[in-house]
């Protein structure tokens, strides 16, 4: 019988674990966020959607690094923003194709 608060019951006959179950989530995510930059061409990386928009290379790039936070909040003890946090700078889809496997290969590894 497991144990309570460490398994999350899917069906009535199948349980998984929390982190099989968010990784499953996770890998879904991935292919979703994978189709995005088919959607903006390299040549429009400096276009704004709306004038409070950010530009999409800005877009972009949170994306791709978005899943990066997950192993940098797991081997980090405190985050001070006073001293900055380093962006990859993404130029092209290739870039941003990158980073997000990268990124997301070490998440994975958590």
């Amino acid at each position: 019988m497991p144990q309570a608060g460490c398994c999350f019951v899917i069906t009535k006959t199948k349980t998984i674990t929390f982190i099989d179950f968010f990784k499953k989530q996770f890998i879904e995510e991935e292919d979703i966020t994978r189709k995005f930059p088919a959607l903006v061409p390299d040549n429009q990386l400096d276009y704004r959607p709306h004038p409070k928009s950010m530009l999409m290379k800005n877009i972009v790039t949170y994306l791709a690094d978005l899943s990066g936070w997950i192993h940098f909040t797991m081997i980090t003890d405190e985050l001070d923003f006073q001293h900055g946090y380093d962006q990859p700078d993404i130029n092209n889809n290739k870039e941003y194709l990158n980073i997000l496997r990268e990124d997301m290969m070490t998440a994975c590894l958590c």
